[in-house]
C-alpha cells in the first residue's frame, strides 16, 4: 500500500455530489441498488483516482486495467454509511481483488493510504522468504492492529499476491528502478 496522494475532485462531483447524495439516500429507502447517476462523471471520477495513483490500486498496489479492472473503493462502505457515497476523500482507485476481498466490511481500524501520517514503511514488512505482507515489528500494539486489519480486510496476502511479490522480490536487481510505475508492488522499490 503505497501512498496515496489525492488530487482535486473532478468539477462534475463538486458540483454534484450533495444532489447525488440526497437522491442516493432516497433511492437506498426504496431498495434501490446504488449507482452513479452520471457515466461520464463516475468516469472522469475513475480517471482522476486511477492517474493520481499511476494507475495502481490505492490498497495491493497492482496495476490498475492490466491486472485488473478499475474500481473506484468507497472506503467507507456506501451500504453502511450512505452519506459518504459521493465523497471524494471516501472514494480511492482499487482492483477487482481488493474490491472482492473487502466488500461492504468496514474497520476503524483500517489504515488510510492518503492520511498524512500514512507510510508503507512504517506499517508493513515483507516476509522475504514467502512474500507475504506483515505488520511492522516496531509497531504498538494498536498500529500493529491496524497494520493487520487492512491486510486482512483487502486480502493483501490472498490470491496469489505473496507469490507474486517473492517472483518480483527474486528479480528486483534486474528491474529498472526508474520505471517503477510500470510495475505491480512499487513499495518494494523503497
Amino acid at each position: 500500500m503505497m501512498k496515496f496522494n489525492r488530487p482535486n475532485q473532478p468539477r462534475c462531483l463538486a458540483i454534484k455530489s450533495t444532489d447525488w447524495t440526497t437522491r442516493w439516500l432516497a433511492d437506498k429507502k426504496k431498495s434501490q441498488v446504488f449507482r452513479w447517476y452520471n457515466a461520464k462523471c463516475k468516469t472522469s471520477v475513475s480517471q482522476a483516482l486511477s492517474q493520481a495513483h499511476a494507475r495502481h490500486c490505492a490498497f495491493c498496489d497492482l496495476r490498475l486495467a492490466l491486472s485488473s479492472t478499475e474500481t473506484i473503493e468507497h472506503f467507507k462502505p456506501k451500504s453502511t454509511f450512505p452519506e459518504l457515497a459521493f465523497v471524494w476523500d471516501n472514494l480511492y482507485p482499487a482492483c477487482t481483488l481488493c474490491q472482492r476481498y473487502k466488500l461492504e466490511k468496514f474497520d476503524d481500524r483500517l489504515l488510510r493510504p492518503d492520511d498524512t501520517a500514512y507510510s508503507f514503511d512504517t506499517y508493513f514488512m515483507i516476509d522475504y522468504s514467502c512474500g507475504k505482507l506483515k505488520p511492522n515489528s516496531r509497531l504498538s500494539p494498536v498500529e500493529k492492529e491496524r497494520a493487520e486489519k487492512t491486510i486482512e480486510l483487502y486480502g493483501l496476502n490472498e490470491a496469489g499476491r505473496p507469490q507474486a511479490r517473492f517472483d518480483m522480490l527474486e528479480d528486483l536487481d534486474k528491474l529498472d528502478r526508474s520505471k517503477q510505475d510500470k510495475y505491480d508492488f512499487r513499495y518494494l522499490f523503497l
